[in-house]
């Protein structure tokens, strides 16, 4: 069985477990972090992550530390609203960076599992 998700990928259901072509570790890694390798290795012209992966690691990482800001000031005198837009931004631009430095996301979940006590 195949199904097209959301985010466009084209999925292949075999006994409840999926299996993709793209080179991700996981295809149970969340929807975002799929279309952003997808677009990482496509690189179609007028994509957002084309041009931030264009412009290079140090310019993603400062769009990382914008965001972060922008986080940190809603969290502390805007609506909820606002704190789930920016930390929407902070985690696009996040995940950027890590395809900008070919880290896949398993690496940090596994740092987080390291942590866990």
């Amino acid at each position: 069985f195949f199904f097209q998700a959301e985010d466009g990928i084209r999925d292949k259901l075999v006994t409840g477990v999926q299996t993709c072509a793209l080179p991700i570790s996981s295809c149970f890694a969340p929807w975002l972090w799929r279309k952003i390798v997808q677009r990482s290795h496509d690189l179609p012209e007028g994509s957002y992550v084309t041009q931030l992966l264009r412009d290079g690691t140090p310019a993603v990482a400062q769009k990382v530390g914008e965001e972060a800001t922008e986080v940190v000031v809603a969290a502390l005198s805007e609506s909820d609203e606002r704190v789930v837009s920016e930390v929407a931004d902070l985690w696009f631009h996040t995940l950027t960076l890590l395809a900008s430095r070919n880290i896949d996301l398993t690496a940090v979940e596994a740092e987080l599992r390291r942590r866990d006590h």
